[in-house]
This record gives structure tokens, C-alpha cells and sequence, in this order.
């Protein structure tokens, strides 16, 4: 009797024990973290970006796009309760022929928004670009993304044709040129736009970038051109349309 008393326990033991070890086994086996990554569609309004098709503005003035490429620095999620998390992928150089972009791992759970800035930091934006290594998108770039004349990178790079006959319906003889940069051209962008992160799947956000938005009150018969240092009222008003051309999508 005893040694069947004594059986049972050793049983009941080793059965809680297993019981004990399967629990922990699912805890450790929930994610506290996912990936995420951020998928980037660059629009003329519902269009997308493409070096051969000719657009229209808010105005209706015909346009073309020849190069389109600006930089993504100092990503945040934005928590519920406002805690904000720094994505590990400082710098991204948006570039139409490129899509995704890997921003690293994030808290699961609920999010109400992010923030990221055009452009780059002072301390970067008068650094050498020569000293960084060419996976960086801060060392130099084909095409240029900082000026050879002046210290300091191209924030956001735009370069096309307009047609500026008063007909509006003939060749695009106009070189559009919307080089914006300096400090003091620095933007940040806040979207509040809700979000979960689940462990069970990696998260993809969805930004649009809108062309359209961005050059909306811009003439582009008579404003064609800006390097941010001269024609300084066209770079405002390019650098205060950026958050309105900016919007997530989930």
C-alpha cells in the first residue's frame, strides 16, 4: 500500500512538473517583438510616380517627373499612451524604384500613429559624405544627393519638365529643378493614423508620398526652380506642403 501511495505521488509529481514545463515553454514562445517594414508609394494623386508619364496639377498645368528621391530620417512609432519607439534603421533614401524598406523590430501591440523627418540632422547635414561607407544612404549617391558647392545634403530632390505654352497643351520646354535642403528646411511629419503590431505576423505600413499635395499653390510656370538658397518662396512653400502630401494606409 505504501508502495503504491508512493507511486502515485512520484506520478503526480513528474505530471506537474511536465505540466510546469509546457506552460513556461508558452510563455517563452509568445513574441513581445515583430519585424516591421514600410512600404512607400509615391503618387500624382491616385497616379504612380513614373519617369514617362506626363501629369497635371491641381492647376491643371502638364508635368513630367525625371528624378524624384528624398530622405526619411528619425522614424517613430507613436504608442497609445504616447511612449515613442525609434525605429533602428536611422536613414532611408526613398527612391521611386524602390518599394520596401526595413525598419527593424517593434513592441507588439497597439499604435496610434508615427513620426519621421524629411531631411537630416545638422550634425549629419555638415558632415563628409566621402567618409561613410557606400551602403550608407549618407555616403555619396548616383544621382547627387548632396551639394558639391555647399555643406550639406539635397533633403528632398524633385527634377522634370513643364509645359509653360498658355494653350497648356504643348511640348514640356520648361526644367522643373525643386532642390530642397538647409537646417532650416528640416520637417517633421507626424501621422496619426491607428495600428496594431500582432505577434504573429510582420508588419507592413503602408506610406503615401502625393507629388500633387506637395506641389499644390506652386506655379510651375513661373516658379520652376529652387536650391533652397535662392527662390526661397518657393522652398517654403514646397517645405509647408509636406505634411499635407504625406498619409498612411493599414
Amino acid at each position: 500500500m505504501k508502495k503504491l501511495i508512493y507511486s502515485l505521488v512520484i506520478t503526480i509529481a513528474l505530471f506537474s512538473s511536465c505540466k510546469k514545463d509546457k506552460e513556461i515553454e508558452e510563455v517563452v514562445d509568445v513574441k513581445t517583438i515583430q519585424t516591421a517594414k514600410l512600404h512607400v508609394h509615391n503618387t500624382v494623386g491616385n497616379q504612380a510616380v513614373n519617369y514617362s508619364t506626363i501629369y497635371t496639377d491641381n492647376l491643371g498645368k502638364r508635368f513630367n517627373i525625371s528624378l524624384f528621391r528624398y530622405y526619411i530620417t528619425n522614424l517613430k512609432f507613436i504608442k497609445d499612451d504616447g511612449t515613442e519607439i525609434l525605429s533602428s534603421t536611422k536613414t532611408i533614401l526613398v527612391n521611386p524604384d524602390i518599394a520596401d524598406y526595413t525598419l527593424g523590430d517593434f513592441p507588439v501591440g497597439s499604435y496610434k500613429g508615427i513620426k519621421f523627418t524629411i531631411g537630416v540632422d545638422s550634425v549629419s547635414n555638415h558632415s563628409d559624405p566621402t567618409l561613410l561607407p557606400e551602403s550608407n544612404p549618407l555616403s555619396i549617391q548616383t544621382p547627387p544627393m548632396h551639394w558639391s558647392w555647399n555643406s550639406g545634403y539635397i533633403f528632398m530632390k524633385f527634377e522634370g519638365n513643364s509645359d509653360t505654352t498658355s494653350t497648356n497643351n504643348g511640348s514640356l520646354n520648361q526644367p522643373l529643378v525643386y532642390h530642397i535642403g538647409l537646417d532650416k528646411y528640416l520637417k517633421t511629419v507626424q501621422i496619426n493614423s491607428a495600428f496594431s503590431i500582432t505577434s504573429d505576423k510582420e508588419k507592413e505600413l503602408v506610406l503615401q508620398a502625393d507629388v500633387k499635395k506637395w506641389l499644390n499653390g506652386v506655379n510651375l510656370k513661373t516658379e520652376t526652380e529652387t536650391h533652397s538658397f535662392n527662390f526661397s518662396g518657393t522652398a517654403n512653400k514646397l517645405t509647408n506642403n509636406i505634411n499635407s502630401m504625406f498619409s498612411l494606409a493599414n
